[in-house]
């Protein structure tokens, strides 16, 4: 009887689910204008989720229905919240949105579940085969996947010849070429383009100087991801996973495109993931790396880089130290040493900058995306209401008269670049003062201002711009010479609209993997590992406050890690010592 009565409920479980999964959530009065009425792929829908259920019913792991449980509410969450902020200018839920979010939370709960324990199995059953770690087996490998990867992206540079440039990167070299140094954009990497501009202006014109950087950072980039692919080989039982990964280094578009894009986010991509590879082995064999002064001057100058490279760059890391200082609390010693000594060499840097090279502060307005946006949501929304006081304070930073047209809850710039910077300067704490007033006051507004302006870094669903291919039109007579009709590059970009493959474009589908990951390494008890993420994660919280609801350049970090991410939680050697079959050291370390 209690078996037919479970059956029973799981059929009714199955029927809520499927029906919800193709609600319509809009907001008809009547709740049954909102169904598909495609009844057919229901039934389906509903035979697959009862099986899927009775599937999961059977296990018995109490910690795997607890940490399936925690992810799929938060994704469920994610995805109701995601929808009315892609749809809709305001949250404003409905009855039908529970529907909705049981059913996600129930599709969310089985395939975790199901996901989780099938890794954990494989993971068990995975042979721990100690492959010998060749020197001579690991360079071949680093060179030959180098070779692969950069000859993959040769028809981009050829077709997009010298190079792509967005008006970002245009503003970049201007500073190199005439106007001076300036903080709106890493300096550090500003300099970079000068030395590579400076030269193929002496062999002929800046044309050749974004050949030059091109060509430069096509080679970085493929070696990183050759040390990447060496990495994940030295680790990793099965060759599959590693040929899977050169594949995706070599032929994942948007790897070619960004190759010959001008973009501080690019190399900033690539030094993430080594260092995402260093921490990883930091964690796998500590002793032998904690002590090794080549390891530390090695972790210390990518945390370096990581700091140079872009300006959100430095709060990431000030972020993950006290982090890495508690993980690895027995060498707390050693961590102060790696992540204070590269913190102070930024700030000298950029110090040398500003007194020797007379480089400009970057406009202030920047880092105050999030505010002004909520200053400019309650002035749209509550206008009438607001006292003349409170206005003529809000008006002291943006034009309220104008805060109408100007507002757009998804990009800040249109209120940032009216911003009065010197208002600001001049009456910071009045300004804070003012905006705690109205979050107690507007406190829907002042979340509604967060979430709109930045819902693309968390919402699979997202859409958005990833590319460009052109060269902004600029004073400096840099322009594309490429041959335009290689038809197969132009099919490729085209394939990120197709449905389930357009996931691997998507910011919030790789955070959702990173939760799920997280998520099984606490579930399987792995709580070290979770460091490797901390960095990735520091850097997804910073961008939350960046100008623009979704912008792919600014996660870039997220999808040159995936192999690693995935690395993770798959079987691998268990090496804590750092020692192969033969007890010679293994090897990853040769290569860098």
């Amino acid at each position: 009887m209690i078996q037919y009565i479970k059956k029973a409920v799981l059929i009714v479980i199955a029927i809520i689910a499927s029906i919800g999964i193709q609600l319509n959530i809009n907001m008809d009065i009547c709740i049954w204008n909102r169904f598909s009425g495609n009844y057919m792929i229901s039934l389906i829908l509903c035979f697959f989720i009862f099986e899927a259920l009775e599937k999961v019913s059977k296990l018995k792991d109490k910690r795997v229905h607890f940490f399936a449980g925690i992810i799929a509410l938060v994704f469920s969450v994610i995805e109701v919240l995601g929808f009315y902020l892609e749809n809709y200018n305001q949250l404003h839920f409905v009855k039908v949105s529970i529907i909705k979010g049981i059913a996600y939370y129930i599709c969310f709960y089985i395939a975790i579940t199901i996901l989780f324990s099938k890794i954990k199995k494989n993971a068990n059953k995975a042979e721990r085969v100690h492959r010998e770690a060749k020197s001579q087996k690991n360079i071949k490998l680093f060179f030959g996947s180098w070779g692969v990867i950069f000859i993959c992206w040769i028809p981009y540079f050829i077709k997009y010849f010298p190079g792509i440039m967005t008006p970002d990167s245009i503003l970049q070299a201007g500073q190199a070429i005439a106007y001076g140094l300036n903080s709106h954009h890493p300096m550090f990497h500003t300099l970079i383009i000068k030395l590579a501009l400076n030269i193929g202006n002496i062999i002929k014109d800046y044309n050749m100087g974004v050949a030059i950087y091109s060509i430069m950072q096509m080679l970085i980039m493929s070696s990183i991801f050759a040390y990447a692919i060496t990495y994940i080989d030295s680790r990793q039982t099965s060759k599959v996973f590693s040929i899977l990964s050169l594949v995706y280094f070599a032929i994942y578009p948007v790897f070619g495109v960004y190759s010959i894009t001008m973009w501080k986010d690019i190399l900033f991509g690539g030094v993430v993931l080594i260092y995402a590879i260093r921490i990883f082995e930091l964690i796998c064999n500590t002793e032998e790396n904690i002590n090794s002064i080549k390891s530390n001057i090695i972790l210390a100058t990518i945390i370096l880089l990581i700091s140079l490279l872009r300006n959100n760059g430095i709060y990431t890391i000030i972020l993950s130290f006290p982090i890495m200082l508690i993980i690895f609390r027995k060498y707390w010693k050693k961590i102060l040493a790696i992540y204070l000594i590269p913190i102070i060499l930024y700030f000298v840097f950029n110090s040398y900058c500003f007194n020797v090279l007379n480089a400009g502060k970057g406009n202030i307005a920047e880092a105050f995306s999030i505010p002004m946006q909520q200053f400019a949501r309650v002035v749209k929304y509550h206008k009438d209401e607001l006292p003349e006081e409170d206005k003529n304070k809000i008006n002291q930073y943006i034009p309220v008269a104008d805060a109408d047209s100007l507002y757009d809850a998804r990009i800040s710039d249109p209120i940032k670049n009216n911003f009065n910077s010197e208002n600001f300067k001049q009456n910071k704490l009045e300004f804070f003062k003012l905006w705690l007033k109205l979050l107690k006051k507007y406190p829907k507004e002042y979340v509604e201002a967060f979430l709109y302006n930045s819902y693309g870094y968390w919402y699979p669903d997202t859409t958005y711009w990833i590319i460009a291919t052109e060269i902004t039109n600029n004073d400096f007579g840099i322009t594309q010479s490429g041959i335009k009709n290689i038809i197969l590059l132009d099919k490729l970009l085209e394939h990120r609209n197709i449905p389930i493959i357009s996931m691997a474009y998507s910011i919030g589908f790789i955070f959702f993997i990173i939760l799920f990951i997280i998520g099984y390494l606490i579930y399987i008890k792995e709580y070290k590992i979770i460091a490797i993420f901390i960095q990735i994660l520091a850097l997804w919280l910073t961008t939350l406050a960046s100008p623009v609801y979704c912008e792919y350049r600014y996660m870039f970090s997220f999808f040159t890690c995936i192999p690693i991410m995935i690395l993770t939680i798959m079987g691998r050697k268990n090496n804590k010592k750092g020692k192969n079959s033969n007890g010679k050291n293994s090897s990853i370390n040769t290569l860098l």
